[in-house]
């Protein structure tokens, strides 16, 4: 979304809100969990999980509460926590 916004105008869009992160967050963690299945899925989401936190406040504590994550329902907890909107 940003790439295409700038592409089209030249202007840096704002970042994603954290309502907008959370969704998009868990839309990923669900086509993980139906493709691959849960155990796999939660272990992909933990790296990728990582790439979303870039530039967020704290992302070094969440990224290790993540690597601990074994369960998807867990993962969408917090995921849910983190991202408050």
């Amino acid at each position: 979304r940003e790439i295409i916004a700038y592409l089209e105008t030249g202007i840096v869009p704002e970042r994603p809100t954290n309502e907008e992160m959370r969704e998009m967050i868990l839309r990923h963690a669900n086509l993980q969990m139906e493709c691959k299945g849960e155990y796999i899925a939660v272990r992909e989401m933990r790296k990728h999980i990582a790439w979303y936190l870039a530039g967020f406040p704290g992302a070094a504590k969440i990224r290790k509460r993540v690597c601990e994550i074994e369960q998807m329902d867990k993962l969408r907890k917090l995921v849910t926590e983190i991202f408050r909107g």
